[in-house]
């Protein structure tokens, strides 16, 4: 920031006892004094100039520069701190649990992939965790002895395997449920956590994420119990698993416990492709209809509402599932699903007719894609 005569800086390092070595035309060779131990490089001497000089004679430079950072894990971070403050607002604790557990607590076939250190600390420390699951279960059973049966956990850690001679680990998100959603209370009775919370909470998480449809498929059994894939777009983000009572028994733990495990990895992949779009809030009212849809046992919501939303209606903005209903009147193996339909054009205000042949559309497919029928009464 400032140019200094020669002369000058002569003058202030004899003054110093700086001693004069060798002098050039654009140079200075000069030695420091042995009372001054803290001059090892060209830069103490430029403080040692400055110092006595004043800083205050620096002048402040009209613009300043420099080379902004680059965090490549920006991404994997944003996701990860959006999700824990949801889940914190939510009324979830976060846990951290020990990478280190007991083999004892895994299948046969997790073992033989499994990194298992060749020092071990002790027989309850033997392998490294290739699932999140059993660790988060010491943290439910000490809570649970101790009358807090309530559970709401949320936790980011990592799982390990030794496929071959390699070593690999997945980052992983999970989120541990168990207990009472609700408690006994002067204007609510109280009600268990159940399969359609859970399933709330991995839909909520979908819409953090922005990925805005995560389905539920492929039931079957595992080792820790009833287990379901995640995905969204034929990509599986995860497992959600209801423990079985049996594993359950080798940590004291009496109550259901739910279990959700998304993989962190396939997650990042989707929000990099992803394109933020706004648009400006609708002037115009929306408008809604209700349709009473007759259909077989074994169809699901999902298949309906895959049917509507095949169609592309620009103005359908949201479809929404109030109630399912099941009675002998309706004829064996039957039920109604009544679903909402909410309707908004961003040019113009719609009208009946519009909003009627629009439903007609949503009506004609539905009875096309599912064999369902809309109840007239």
């Amino acid at each position: 920031g400032k140019n200094y005569h020669p002369e000058n800086v002569k003058k202030i390092l004899e003054s110093l006892e700086f001693e004069l070595i060798k002098e050039s035309a654009d140079a200075l060779r000069v030695s420091p004094p042995f009372s001054k131990m803290d001059i090892l490089i060209p830069a103490d001497v430029v403080e040692e100039i400055l110092r006595i000089d004043g800083l205050d004679e620096v002048q402040i430079p009209g613009t300043i520069t420099f080379s902004p950072s680059r965090n490549e894990n920006a991404v994997s971070e944003n996701l990860i701190e959006k999700l824990s403050g949801f889940f914190v607002a939510n009324g979830f604790n976060e846990i951290v649990t020990n990478s280190l557990t007991n083999v004892a607590y895994f299948s046969e076939e997790e073992i033989k992939n499994a990194a298992q250190p060749l020092n071990s600390l002790s027989n309850e420390l033997n392998i490294l965790k290739p699932n999140m699951l059993p660790t988060a279960l010491e943290a439910i059973s000490f809570n649970t002895k101790r009358k807090m049966q309530d559970i709401k956990f949320f936790e980011l850690g990592k799982t390990y395997c030794q496929p071959g001679k390699k070593y690999a680990e997945a980052e992983h998100f999970c989120v541990y449920v168990s207990g009472f959603d609700v408690r006994n209370d002067w204007h609510a009775s109280s009600r268990q956590v159940d399969l359609y919370d859970i399933k709330g909470f991995i839909q909520a998480m979908g819409d953090v994420c922005g990925i805005k449809k995560i389905s539920i498929e492929n039931p079957g059994i595992g080792y820790f119990g009833k287990r379901f894939e995640m995905v969204s777009n034929k990509i599986c983000l995860g497992k959600m698993t209801f423990v079985n009572e049996d594993y359950l028994k080798k940590f004291d733990i009496t109550q259901p416990v739910y279990f959700i495990d998304f993989l962190v990895e396939p997650i990042l992949e989707i929000i990099k492709k992803q394109t933020i779009t706004y648009s400006e809030i609708p002037k115009y009212p929306t408008a809604s209809r209700d349709l009473a849809i007759l259909t077989k046992e074994q169809t699901s919501y999902a298949q309906v509402e895959d049917a509507v939303l095949k169609l592309g209606i620009s103005t359908l903005q949201e479809v929404h599932l109030f109630d399912v209903f099941r009675s002998e009147k309706l004829g064996d193996g039957k039920k109604s699903y009544a679903a909402n339909f909410t309707f908004c054009d961003a040019e113009t205000t719609m009208t009946d007719n519009t909003i009627d042949k629009t439903t007609q559309q949503i009506i004609q497919a539905i009875e096309m894609e599912t064999g369902s029928e809309i109840r007239k009464s």
